[in-house]
């Protein structure tokens, strides 16, 4: 019958802890889980950057490694005579 059928079911899952202080404990690691994927993807690393400038160079596109911020170099750039694609 479902009553039995439930019952079984009920008894082979593990129990969950659903207070109130273990719920808010979830939360908090989750919250900070997605604050370290978050400030993970506003960096570049320096494997991320080798895998940009290989992919640059597999597809004939031509790029500048600038030393610094890119609005210094975008200024060098233009004073030298290159063109925005």
């Amino acid at each position: 019958t479902f009553t039995s059928v439930a019952a079984a079911a009920s008894s082979s899952a593990p129990a969950m802890d659903t207070s109130l202080e273990a719920l808010q404990m979830e939360h908090s690691q989750m919250q900070d889980e997605l604050n370290r994927q978050q400030r993970d993807m506003d960096t570049v690393t320096d494997e991320m950057k080798e895998e940009i400038v290989q992919l640059l160079q597999l597809f004939g596109i031509p790029y500048i490694e600038a030393p610094a911020e890119a609005e210094p170099a975008d200024t060098e750039a233009e004073e030298g005579g290159a063109e925005d694609a």
